[in-house]
């Protein structure tokens, strides 16, 4: 069963389901309203959702949990946890041309390989993060650090109530060419969708 969070804020919700008939034809289900309230909005980004798949015994929950253990500051294990993918991953330079458009990344499969795309170590990250109660986005869109259509995160700081820009992609690929900071520039980055 597929997950879908509700983030676009408190407020009443419209779901339809709905069945493709032929074509760009479709035939209503079912549809039904909900209400959202919620306290505090970003925890809807600690939930496991379709492209950030993930359960407490998925490969990198392990990870995450052995590589934060006895970290109780969750800006810490933010540090930590990227540290740990931008120095263990690295980029597939052939893999995106062989996908279809409706590809997920397979958080299992990326931990065994050691290996992605942006979307991989977006989704990655997220569920390295979303484990440890750390809400995190998954963000598509563009950027001058990338050519092309791009997958980065956000990042929730508790402290300061502000969402911070983590392009590990790019950190990855400049690891050991050049220095980078985790935190980006919200400037350098345009955002289309985010999860």
């Amino acid at each position: 069963m597929d997950t879908y969070p509700l983030q676009m804020g408190n407020g009443t919700y419209k779901i339809s389901v709905l069945e493709n008939t032929k074509a760009d034809k479709f035939r209503l289900v079912k549809c039904t309203e909900v209400e959202l309230n919620m306290e505090k909005i970003e925890e809807v980004y600690l939930n496991s959702i379709q492209n950030i798949d993930w359960q407490e015994s998925s490969m990198a929950v392990k990870e995450g949990e052995k590589i934060t253990q006895g970290i109780e500051q969750k800006n810490e294990c933010v540090r930590r946890l990227y540290d740990y993918v931008i120095r263990e991953y690295t980029y597939d330079y052939d893999k995106l041309a062989t996908l279809p458009s409706t590809y997920l990344p397979d958080i299992d499969k990326i931990v065994e390989e050691k290996t992605g795309i942006c979307y991989d170590f977006a989704s990655l990250y997220a569920v390295l993060l979303r484990s440890q109660g750390i809400p995190v986005k998954l963000v598509k869109g563009y950027t001058s650090n990338a050519k092309g259509y791009h997958a980065w995160n956000e990042v929730y700081d508790e402290e300061t109530g502000e969402w911070h820009i983590i392009d590990i992609t790019y950190d990855l690929q400049a690891r050991g060419k050049w220095q980078v900071h985790m935190f980006k520039d919200v400037n350098e980055y345009k955002k289309i969708g985010e999860y």
